[in-house]
């Protein structure tokens, strides 16, 4: 009689644990088949990093990025919550967008000279000084964010400035190496 309670008791944990295992996680491919809106929040997500939303809007984009992780996590578990997890981070994403707008717009000029600093390669030839610009530039797109459009246009000089400063730095040195060869 024990010997056949032991098998009852193994026989029990041995469908429980199989029953555990029938609910399967998904690949990511798979999840993105079943949750269509998983997968163009995907897609949305890789537009805007090559738009530059991670700077031009930077918390609603990182905002965005952490809620469509915590819906991929999702749809692989084949969890329904993924759908309305995605629809957060579409929100936040399009909230990022309007930002990144605005962003646009308001430090055409900046962005201008920042792009020229990039093109000098200034970033790996003064990267302190470069690191520094950078960051005069995410505080006017976080002032963006939060709606002080006016603190945005007050520091837009002080940002063409050093970003010039670095880009000119930047031409002067490889012009300089460029003679020394």
């Amino acid at each position: 009689m024990k010997q056949a309670s032991r098998y009852l008791l193994i026989a029990t944990l041995g469908l429980s644990f199989s029953g555990c295992a029938t609910n399967k996680s998904l690949t990511t491919d798979a999840a993105y088949e079943q949750y269509p809106l998983v997968a163009e929040l995907n897609r949305k997500l890789e537009k805007a990093r090559e738009d530059d939303l991670a700077v031009l809007s930077p918390e609603y984009f990182e905002s965005s990025s952490k809620t469509y992780s915590e819906a991929l996590e999702q749809a692989v578990a084949n969890n329904p919550k993924a759908t309305n997890t995605a629809n957060e981070s579409l929100s936040a994403l399009n909230q990022a967008n309007q930002n990144a707008t605005v962003a646009r717009d308001l430090l055409e000029d900046v962005i201008k000279v920042r792009n020229k600093a990039r093109a000098a390669n200034a970033q790996s030839i003064n990267p302190d000084a470069y690191a520094e610009a950078e960051d005069e530039f995410l505080t006017l797109t976080r002032y963006i964010e939060e709606g002080k459009i006016e603190k945005a246009k007050a520091g837009r000089a002080d940002a063409i400035r050093a970003y010039t400063h670095i880009e000119l730095a930047a031409l002067k040195d490889t012009t300089m190496n460029r003679g020394l060869v």
